[in-house]
């Protein structure tokens, strides 16, 4: 479980609201397992502190010291590393085409400049500094979206 607050009090009332549900239903939480007020965590593969949302260097570092793929399951497996931290890589899509053609069946494993660019720029995407912020009602939000999502595309076709 992962429990916080805007500030220590409320940190303190969220923790005893869980341990008092948890001893409601005669569950027990194992405190040498428990660690409390921490600046940063690492949840499921992402560093999570007062300033948002980070990749973790493990993962970084994966990707960055990924060999060139020679085979269709080699790009799959970068691919899905990649992948893993979409959000944080702006235009990841358009930059990964060339690789993700080459999963195609149509199209033989043809490792072209393209694909050679495509691998080089995904790596240096995931070494940028890209941070998922909390969310803070006080700041301006700017909503950005696929413009076929908007016009109720399907398949590519504006339909209405």
């Amino acid at each position: 479980m992962v429990i916080t607050g805007k500030d220590d009090d409320e940190h303190l009332a969220n923790i005893e609201a869980v341990l008092q549900r948890l001893q409601e239903y005669n569950l027990r939480a194992n405190l040498s397992k428990c660690k409390f007020f921490q600046d940063s965590i690492e949840f499921c593969s992402h560093i999570i502190d007062k300033d948002g949302l980070h990749m973790t260097q493990e993962k970084i570092k994966a990707v960055v010291e990924a060999p060139k793929p020679e085979n269709v399951t080699q790009v799959r497996a970068f691919l899905g590393l990649i992948n893993y931290y979409h959000r944080f890589l702006p235009d990841l899509a358009t930059v990964l085409h060339p690789l993700n053609r080459l999963l195609e069946k149509k199209h033989e494993l043809q490792w072209t400049e393209k694909c050679d660019n495509a691998f080089t720029k995904a790596k240096r995407l995931i070494t940028s500094d890209k941070v998922l912020a909390h969310y803070d009602p006080d700041l301006q939000i700017k909503i950005a979206c696929d413009a076929c999502w908007v016009l109720g595309c399907s398949e590519g076709r504006i339909t209405g």
